[in-house]
């Protein structure tokens, strides 16, 4: 076994450095030899007096100095050559440090009154040292940034209350201690969150009429919020998360259903379709889910009806239409229509000229 021994950097608080000897035995002399380090934070350990939930780092130094612990809490450290036994445990308890991430960041969202409470912990429970702390509010969705400093104080729980917060938005939340340069690094803890999810629209359905035309139609529970719909139509797989179209997507707002939009592609693979509910504001639900998709021409059924004797031409637009087979991923809830046959749409026949012709 090594003899190391673990110090507290006591300029840095939260900083441990690690240092050994390489073995004295022969059989490791002009070798070179690779250490592994362990080190875990007391309060993950399951087992008193075993290493585990522990961080392991390889290293051919003799020393090493391990950053950013959290403040104010026991950890456990050994050394040992990488597969060897490992030395006897050493406990090292950390300082305070006005530079150490907060703890336990929670947002919650009360939908009654539009409040959004921010809440989170100081490094240490006690505090010998104001601390200010920086909160910075990213909205992504419109992406408006706001940043607040908190008054200096030494209490261990914070808690900082929005009002009218808007409903829909979707927020990137970060604190971190005033003193971190521009809140970059470690110290920066982050979390994100919804101020309440909006209903998304429901069974769309996407067919394709004449004149490389989509007809395109859902359902949506009654809104308590004032709602107007985004129609997005595109060559490639659409993001289960996507916030803003991309510059290949077709996008078309819709104040209800259903919408004729042109089909902005070639019919050479598919398309995938999908609508989404958008407040005043111009927040987003999440994308629609398809229940069922039907794909045959309305406007070639009642062209044909409505051209008489010459229903057998429009039989045949009927049948190029209806090729056009819908498929409905479950897992994405999107749409999809493609221009290939399938084995499992049966086959429409034409209709005759003398046979009567019978539109329910």
């Amino acid at each position: 076994m090594l003899n190391f021994s673990a110090i507290l950097l006591i300029e840095k608080r939260t900083s441990v450095e690690l240092l050994w000897s390489p073995p004295v035995d022969k059989r490791y002399q002009n070798k070179e030899l690779v250490y592994e380090v362990h080190y875990t934070n007391m309060i993950h350990r399951t087992n008193p007096g075993e290493m585990s939930n522990d961080t392991r780092i390889l290293t051919k130094n003799t020393s090493i100095v391990i950053d950013n612990l959290h403040p104010c809490e026991s950890y456990e450290f050994t050394v040992g050559l990488l597969g060897g036994p490992l030395a006897p445990h050493l406990e090292i308890i950390t300082r305070e440090n006005s530079k150490a991430p907060v703890k336990k960041l929670h947002v919650f969202y009360d939908e009654v009154n539009g409040n959004m409470t921010i809440s989170w912990d100081a490094g240490c429970d006690a505090l010998r040292k104001p601390v200010t702390y920086i909160l910075d509010i990213t909205e992504e969705t419109l992406m408006k940034r706001n940043r607040f400093a908190m008054v200096p104080s030494t209490i261990s729980h914070y808690e900082h209350v929005i009002h009218n917060v808007p409903f829909g938005g979707r927020y990137n939340i970060c604190v971190y201690p005033a003193e971190v340069a521009a809140g970059e690094g470690a110290s920066v803890q982050c979390v994100r969150a919804r101020a309440g999810v909006l209903p998304a629209p429901r069974a769309l359905s996407a067919r394709r009429a004449a004149d490389s035309h989509l007809i395109v139609t859902w359902a949506h529970v009654p809104p308590a919020h004032s709602y107007k719909f985004e129609v997005l139509v595109s060559s490639k797989e659409i993001p289960d998360d996507l916030l803003k179209p991309t510059d290949e997507m077709i996008s078309v707002v819709a104040y209800s259903s259903p919408v004729l939009m042109t089909a902005p592609f070639e019919s050479d693979g598919p398309l995938y379709v999908s609508v989404r509910a958008v407040t005043e504001e111009g927040y987003y639900s999440d994308l629609s889910e398809v229940q069922t998709l039907e794909m045959e021409s309305e406007y070639s059924v009642l062209e044909s009806a409505g051209m008489g004797g010459g229903a057998r031409r429009g039989a045949r637009p009927f049948l190029r239409f209806s090729t056009h087979t819908p498929r409905y991923d479950n897992r994405r809830g999107q749409a999809t229509i493609t221009d290939h046959d399938d084995d499992d749409v049966p086959p429409i026949h034409g209709f005759s000229d003398d046979e009567p012709l019978v539109i329910a």
